[in-house]
């Protein structure tokens, strides 16, 4: 019969990688199934996004692309080379191949009696050489030679930043510099001078000058004055900056990349990490325009005045003939043979002309050197200190030693600045080149059915891209009965499209319509509503209005005329409002006093209403046509960079309300990005409102009241409910939750995963329980917390900020040199120096020596104390916290404001430091500010606690509630449990076992449902029902009781007895998720000939394919697993064998090419298949230890460890504080030493050294990792021997151990190997005494197992 079970809570600690689930009754006591415990970790593979996937497909794409130009040019000249040498396509086809592998050929171009390929690069030793020549001369040449020059512009035709604009825009200096000011003035409220552009442009281009002496002459002559402008100017002469100081950015933000060099770094890959961090691609337009500039002077440094750019590359060459042939005299000269081999023929030495050119000559024979590449300013460098070692005053030496100095010393025609080049300058080549030949080749004039000359069609070829928003042109994946695809082209024939007839073929319009639908998300709140573009009108009002309505003075919100004359006055005029001119326009026009305090917002205002200005300085009143201005905008985000489209599209639809000049202004106009509301959310969902006799939507309630959008959807009014109603039709409950209902959420696909495997858990408890949990209590980790680090240290932000401090007595920048980036991490240290040494409420002196001191009652003579008490808001950020004395923190207590004894006494000191930079403008309003709190502050605090904004953690909620509608879903905040961990000494040590999921779930039922209890829903009504009164830091101090549902119970034997209980039990289920492998084939680096598991090419008839000649792939990357039975030396034997993910499709559900594939693959005799497929992550069972199966390397395959860890709370303890240690001590690059203060002893260590040996004597985990109790027991005396911080580095590392994941330990310091503990088995099974498979559901409730010798 199948148990009863009563209500119930359910609970999850969602992670990327990880998810914690408990099952309680409503005391807290875990239920049980079949002797289980009904809590667990369920571990998974973190979910990827398709950047990776999307850049490999980026480069297929682009290589067949220019596989397809290529092909049709040879299409055009087929014929006609044909007359002239029938074998030229083929020997270029050839060309990849060795000597041995052609048709007895050994030249690769030509193979005339009189003209082979030596003829040929002896007459034009580069490409570029034969190009300038087919432009300035007037001589009939080899159609071959034209063949020739034409390929090699459409394979490398340069970038399409500039798509569509004339030459002479592309390359001029105003064409870069003026859209910077134009940005400047708009963003900054700033602009460089130009009125001596010439002298700038000139400055740039001349390569003569360094990076510092451009800077010089470009700060005088551009007017850069400010920090901001000079890192600039800094920039764009090829020099590195500050990020944050470009961009404006407050100096506590975490970047992932903190300098830029646009000369020696990847721009394209620092964009893209920028605006993943930043979010503002408005602010990373800046670094942008400054590119354009960089480019420009690249450029023109390229060209050299060349109107042409072979003729430069032809000058480049030259010249680096030229001094390599005076540096070769040189060295002969003055320096030895062996110095001159060194330099010229090592393939061993680093930086020397081997290195630079990647070529050697050997036996007379180029070879080619790709393993010691350097750069052209390592190169420099290297000779330069050859060069510097030549005493004699020579002019040459001179000479080349000011080019080395300027890394103009023999400079390459192929090399990263190449990159700048636009299609237009190749473009410019190739119609000469055709113009030219279009007098000897009469077929290039000849038009075909098409209408086309030949010659045109390769113009064509040159300039055409396939629009971003036609999309992939193959409709084979195109969407069809409501079927996913990835192809949404709509064509007006069946005619194979060429770049000729592109525009006739494709419906570009309908793909246009076809791919806005395609493109645009849906709404956060109603699933099937569009999503506003960011920079929309209504969605710009909407960030807007929900920032300023969180503005306060003094604690209190702005009255609702006033901000909206703030709206009117300062956000409808001003595209970017700052704090400071919002404080100026609050204290100008008598809104605010200097001494009051401005709260609500951090730094400058985030939302804008740019695009409306933008609009009205272009169409003026005509900007009232909101339907038309906001269509417009969504197609500048959609189309922007397709000029032409967009013009198109405006013309059509708009042209009788537009004129000419203002279409043009508004093509030029940038948007980007998508906001996450919907008009319909914004304006269709209303709610009564108290004082206003009609409902108002969102947007209108918004402008209309103090109240931000939370506050709105909170439980006060209606919107909410309706929301909820709404949606509820749209999505019926289906009674079953498939993959299908996150497929289509707007979240990231390492939620998506997250989020699947928690609805799969939440089933299969639903199903064991017999009916729904009567509440679901929701931790979600943000994955970008979890990643955050601080990337700037407190020493050097502290040095930095006393370096500008003039006139002090006392030496502070000396005593933070001296002070390690590990004393600052401490609080009370940083505080005491972001002070400058002094109480922030009594502004006395703090005697550094007695920071740490006690007093006679054994009390701290100094306190970290919090501005906003603790008791009504958790916050424990630098910006809340001081030092003061500990009498006046103890005489404050919990009240707020700040006295007023000790404003006026230390009000001055405050201004002081944050003037100097010490303290945010945030903590000094706390400090100053003399109202109390209001209680919609309070009830903000409370909301902080009790409500979610994480889209990811919403998503779930809502899934889930949609699917349960009896149920009650809550969110828990993990500063709750992590303080309520602390406050009652649970330890949460991530380094032995992962178990710490489970227990962070239940947790969540605990502290969540007190919380839900105590507060509701409700914030706002809980505080005015309590008269403002709560501490949150006394939250179990009291019963929490509501409607008779007691959530807590104090005292050591209340609620708290329980928790500590299950606290304590380790009877925990542990399950991973088991899947097929996707993914890379194999290992995306070709090796060198003879090397590698997979041929370049599939097929084997094709030479190439031939790994012993041209190399292969290696790591072929595995799906799954099956178990098969074979005949080996006469016995029939077991093994498990892989199926690559490269045939996987082919071979999954079909067993008669499973078979064939032993046989013809793996070529194993009278194969039988025992077991057809064994996931990735399948749990094994072998002599009783348990292990789940994750790979293979040759014959063996690898496991890791599914036997979890369980050690003493004291034992916990200790290894939490190895842990931090560690942590630092690699932050500090191995430098950190062990103080008094780590509490590390020998004694400690030696002991937790003999339980981890124990562990590994004495249970399970001996089976598998017996060869490391032998070197534990060998090593146990050297390890006795170590210092303190070798035995704790070390102590880390036997973890690992013992870990469930694929680390393994570095036992070198006791003598065992640098990677052990790796848990290999062979693929063989045979001889084992015991294997079998352990199937688990996902809660690992119910198991299955299989034992593998028995099949």
């Amino acid at each position: 019969m199948k148990k009863q079970f009563g209500e119930y809570y359910l609970a999850f600690d969602i992670g990327t990688d990880s998810i914690g689930w408990a099952v309680t009754d409503l005391n807290y006591n875990l239920e049980r199934l079949n002797g289980k415990y009904m809590w667990g970790t369920r571990l998974f593979e973190a979910g990827k996004t398709a950047a990776e996937r999307r850049s490999f497909r980026a480069a297929r794409r682009r290589l067949q692309r220019r596989t397809q130009r290529i092909r049709l040019l040879q299409e055009i000249f087929a014929e006609e080379i044909s007359k002239a040498d029938m074998g030229f396509f083929h020997r270029l086809a050839e060309s990849k191949y060795r000597p041995e592998d052609k048709n007895n050929q050994t030249n690769t171009l030509f193979n005339d009696a009189n003209f082979k390929d030596k003829d040929y690069h002896a007459k034009f030793p580069t490409i570029f050489h034969l190009r300038k020549t087919l432009i300035e001369s007037k001589e009939k040449f080899d159609v071959r030679l034209v063949y020739l020059a034409l390929q090699h512009i459409l394979k490398n035709r340069g970038h399409f930043l500039f798509e569509g604009q004339r030459m002479e825009n592309v390359t001029s200096f105003d064409a870069a510099f003026s859209p910077l000011n134009n940005y400047l003035e708009d963003e900054y409220q700033f602009a460089f001078a130009d009125d001596s552009l010439d002298k700038v442009q000139n400055i740039l281009k001349d390569s003569s000058l360094g990076v510092k002496d451009k800077n010089k002459y470009l700060n005088d002559l551009l007017g850069a004055d400010t920090k901001q402008k000079k890192e600039m100017v800094n920039l764009i002469c090829g020099g590195t900056a500050k990020i944050k100081n470009i961009l404006d950015i407050a100096e506590d933000t975490d970047l992932e990349i903190d300098k830029l060099c646009f000369k020696t770094m990847d721009y394209a890959d620092i964009h893209d990490k920028l605006l993943d961090t930043i979010g503002d691609l408005s602010k990373i337009e800046c670094l942008d325009r400054l590119k354009s500039i960089f480019d420009w002077s690249l450029l023109t440094e390229i060209k050299k005045g060349n109107d042409y750019l072979s003729f430069a590359k032809v000058d480049v060459y030259e010249k680096h003939k030229q001094d390599i042939k005076l540096l070769k005299s040189l060295i002969k000269k003055y320096y030895d043979n062996a110095a001159y081999n060194e330099i010229f023929n090592d393939v061993n030495t680093a930086n020397n002309y081997v290195a630079y050119v990647g070529m050697t000559k050997k036996n007379n024979k180029k070879q080619v050197v790709l393993s010691r590449k350097c750069t052209q300013e390592e190169f420099c460098k290297f000779v330069k200190g050859y060069l510097d070692r030549i005493k004699s005053m020579d002019s040459d030496v001179e000479q080349l030693k000011s080019k080395c100095a300027n890394v103009s010393f023999a400079p390459k025609q192929i090399n990263r600045d190449n990159g700048v080049i636009p299609y237009q300058m190749h473009l410019l080549e190739l119609e000469k080149i055709l113009e030219n030949a279009k007098r000897y080749l009469p077929f290039l004039n000849e038009k075909d059915a098409s209408g086309y000359t030949a010659a045109e069609k390769i113009v064509k070829i040159m300039t055409f891209r396939i629009p971003y928003y036609v999309g992939p042109l193959n409709d084979h994946h195109k969407i069809a009965d409501g079927q996913k695809g990835h192809c949404w082209i709509v064509k007006n024939s069946d005619e194979k499209i060429r770049p000729w007839n592109f525009e006739r073929v494709v419906d570009q319009e309908a793909c246009a319509e076809a791919f806005i639908r395609r493109m645009t998300n849906k709404c956060t709140y109603m699933h099937d509503a569009d999503v506003l573009p960011k920079d929309s009108l209504l969605y710009s009002k909407f960030v807007v209005l929900n920032e300023l309505n969180n503005v306060c003075v003094n604690g209190d919100r702005l009255p609702t005329d006033l901000k909206q004359h703030i709206y009117r006055e300062l956000f409808m005029r001003q595209k970017k409002v700052k704090a400071k001119n919002f404080r100026d326009f609050m204290i100008n026009n008598g809104y605010m006093r200097e001494t009051d305090s401005l709260s609500g917002f951090d730094g400058d205002f985030k939302g804008s209403l740019g695009s409306l200005i933008d609009f009205r300085k272009i169409i003026g009143v005509k900007a009232g046509d909101n339907k038309m201005v906001e269509e417009i905008i969504k197609w500048i985000v959609l189309f922007g960079d397709t000029k032409k489209l967009l013009k198109d599209r405006i013309n059509k639809f708009y042209g009788d309300k537009l004129s000419e000049n203002e279409i043009k202004a508004i093509v030029n106009l940038k948007y980007t990005g998508w906001g996450r509301l919907s008009r319909e959310f914004l304006e269709q969902i209303t709610s009564q409102i108290p004082g206003f006799a009609n409902e108002l939507g969102i947007i209108t309630a918004m402008y209309e009241t103090s109240n931000n959008l939370m506050e709105l959807l909170s439980g006060q009014y209606q919107y909410l409910d309706k929301l909820q109603a709404y949606n509820n039709t749209m999505h019926e409950a289906t009674g079953s939750l498939t993959y299908e209902t996150v497929a289509d959420l707007y979240v990231s696909p390492a939620v998506k995963r997250s989020i699947w495997q928690t609805l799969v858990l939440a089933e299969e408890i639903k199903n064991v329980m017999g009916h729904e949990p009567k509440k679901v209590f929701i931790e979600m980790t943000r994955s970008d917390v979890q990643n955050k680090k601080r990337t700037v240290s407190r020493k050097n932000s502290l040095i930095s900020l006393y370096k500008a401090c003039k006139g002090e007595t006392r030496d502070w920048l000396a005593e933070l040199e001296n002070r390690t980036d590990g004393d600052l991490r401490g609080d009370k240290l940083f505080l005491y120096y972001t002070q400058m040494g002094r109480c922030m409420y009594t502004g006395e002196r703090i005697e550094i020596g007695e920071l740490f001191s006690t007093g006679a009652d054994g009390r701290a003579l100094y306190d970290i104390e919090h501005i906003f008490p603790q008791s009504k808001i958790k916050d424990d950020s630098i910006d809340n916290r001081v030092l003061v004395k500990a009498g006046a923190n103890r005489a404050k207590g919990d009240q707020y404001p700040v006295p007023q004894e000790y404003r006026n006494k230390c009000g001055g000191i405050w201004k002081m430091l944050l003037e100097r930079g010490f303290i945010s403008q945030k903590k000094y309003d706390r400090l100053v500010r003399n109202t109390p709190f209001s209680e919609d502050e309070l009830a903000g605090f409370i909301a902080r606690q009790i409500v979610e904004t994480s889209q990811s953690t919403k998503a779930v909620a809502e899934i889930l509630k949609r699917e349960y509608k009896n149920t009650e879903i809550v969110y828990v905040k993990a500063g709750n449990v992590s303080a309520f961990r602390q406050k009652n000494d649970f330890v949460k040590c991530r380094e032995i076992n992962d178990y710490h999921h489970a227990k962070d779930a239940y947790l969540n039922i605990v502290v969540g449902n007190v919380y839900n209890t105590k507060f509701t829903h409700s914030p706002i009504n809980f505080i005015k029902s309590k008269n403002n009164k709560y501490s949150l830091n006394k939250m179990y101090d009291f019963k929490v009781e509501r409607n008779g549902n007691v959530a807590w119970e104090p005292g050591d034997n209340g609620t708290i007895a329980t928790v500590k209980q299950t606290m304590h039990n380790n009877r925990v289920l542990f399950t991973r998720y088991a899947s097929q492998a996707k993914g890379g084939f194999f290992k995306q680096m070709l090796l060198k000939k003879g090397k590698g598991q997979h041929p370049i090419k599939g097929n084997m008839n094709d030479p190439i394919s031939k790994i012993e000649n041209y190399g292969g792939y290696d790591k072929v990357a595995g799906a799954y697993f099956f178990l098969v039975e074979h005949t080996l030396k006469n016995k029939r034997v077991k093994t498990i064998e892989y199926v690559p993910i490269l045939k996987a499709v082919m071979l999954q559900d079909n067993p008669a090419a499973l078979l064939q594939y032993c046989l013809d693959d793996l070529i194993l005799h009278e194969p039988r298949i025992l077991l057809a497929g064994i996931k990735i992550n399948t749990l094994f069972k072998v002599d009783g230890f348990k292990m789940h199966l994750s790979g293979r390397t040759g014959n063996q395959l690898i496991y890791k460890g599914a036997e979890q860890l369980v050690l003493a709370v004291n034992d916990e303890k200790y290894i939490k504080k190895i842990a931090k240690y560690i942590q630092r001590n690699k932050e500090a690059k191995g430098q950190l030493p062990v103080t008094v203060f780590d509490k590390f002893d020998k004694d400690t260590n030696i002991a937790l050294y003999d339980k981890l040996l124990d562990k590994l004597q004495n249970t399970v985990y001996g089976v598998r990792l017996s060869a490391q109790i032998k070197n534990l027991e060998k090593g146990r005396e050297t390890f006795i021997n170590l210092g303190v911080k070798e035995q704790v580095i070390t102590l880390f590392e036997i973890l690992h151990l013992f870990q469930c994941n694929s680390v393994n330990g570095d036992l070198t310091a006791i003598g065992g190997a640098k990677s052990a503990g790796i848990l290999v088995l062979g693929k063989n099974i045979s001889e084992l005494p015991k294997i079998s498979i352990i199937n688990q559901s996902p809660t690992g409730l119910f198991e299955q197992e299989i034992d593998l010798l028995k099949l």
